[in-house]
């Protein structure tokens, strides 16, 4: 075990730690959008280049970048800063983001753009949020996306306990957004409760495809590097090793462990302690912490997050079918089949 924790630092070394964003509109932008780092501040750390930060804020708001009109600003981090903007072409609202002015001269950061809007390109699916266009110039570089009237999952989780059935829901919704993208071979590497969001509906959108892999592209990151967020990486991804889409269902898992208890599977404020958990250390039983979840509900949570990618489902649709047989066991409405048939083929 020892060896798994020495691992898992040597690995943290070259990681990419996604953490929320500070965000002004909590319905739209909270703590996703990018996947940017939090800066907190004090009185006492306020800076020139804070002033700085705001004053450019300031001065872009109610200006025009090619055939958008900026609005308001929604979220910015370490990395990249988002805007709500009036598309004056077609009429609608989108959201704009850009690379951060202290981030502009990391090419990562501009390939982490692009990336995103390849991604999102290849994808049409009502549970994925939408990519408009690239814009590339001298001046700017920035994805225009749909814009989202909602609340992220994390958000909702502060306040709000899930019944069985929404979970249900939710869960089924994320499968099939992601069994899309898996087929046309691009894998999310960052799902997390803050990179969904739920409309006021309930539809589920899939956000912030920033770190993901396209299988027929070219590598994104070296051998050995991890990216990702710690409490939901995969022990694969944690070991900084190839993934597949497997690692996408694990992610999963921890979503739907954090939706039926309230609770991460390995919730630590130290990032290292955070990885040799997820390498290492098994997820404690959810009905331990609610002895009300069903328990064939908590063998599909837990096989998702098996540590071994042999041993989880080895794809979205095969882990769907399994929630609707436990739904329709517990009393689910039948109607739920009927919806996902598409999903689970039959």
């Amino acid at each position: 075990m020892a060896k798994g924790l020495a691992d898992c630092s040597v690995k943290a070394q070259s990681a990419v730690i996604s953490a929320p964003i500070t965000s002004k509109q909590e319905g739209y932008a909270g703590d996703n959008c990018f996947s940017l780092s939090r800066r907190k501040s004090s009185g006492r750390h306020k800076t020139a280049q804070d002033l700085a930060s705001r004053t450019r804020v300031l001065s872009v708001i109610g200006q025009s970048v090619s055939h958008y009109k900026i609005i308001e600003k929604l979220g910015e981090g370490g990395m990249g800063v988002v805007y709500k903007a009036l598309d004056t072409t077609l009429g609608r609202t989108v959201a704009l983001k850009f690379v951060s002015a202290s981030a502009a001269g990391d090419e990562s950061m501009k390939q982490r753009l692009v990336r995103e809007a390849k991604a999102c390109a290849a994808l049409n699916h009502p549970n994925i949020t939408t990519v408009y266009e690239f814009v590339q110039s001298e001046e700017h570089e920035f994805i225009a996306i749909e814009f989202i009237e909602g609340k992220t999952l994390n958000q909702l989780l502060e306040s709000k306990q899930f019944q069985l059935v929404e979970s249900f829901s939710i869960a089924l919704q994320l499968l099939d957004g992601l069994e899309a993208a898996h087929r046309k071979g691009v894998i999310h590497r960052d799902l997390k409760a803050s990179n969904i969001m739920l409309e006021a509906d309930g539809r589920v959108k899939i956000m912030d495809f920033g770190l993901a892999k396209l299988t027929q592209g070219s590598m994104l990151t070296q051998p050995g590097s991890t990216v990702g967020t710690a409490a939901y990486m995969s022990p694969e991804q944690a070991r900084g090793e190839e993934t597949d889409h497997r690692t996408d269902i694990y992610s999963l898992g921890v979503v739907l462990y954090q939706l039926l208890t309230g609770k991460l599977p390995f919730d630590n404020p130290h990032y290292l302690a955070v990885l040799y958990a997820v390498v290492n250390v098994d997820p404690r039983p959810l009905r331990e912490l609610d002895p009300a979840i069903p328990a064939e509900l908590e063998n599909i949570v837990l096989k998702a997050m098996a540590k071994d990618p042999d041993r989880r489902f080895q794809s979205c649709a095969v882990m769907a079918r399994s929630l609707l047989e436990v739904s329709e066991a517990i009393g689910g409405a039948n109607s739920m089949r009927r919806q996902y048939r598409h999903l689970i083929g039959s």
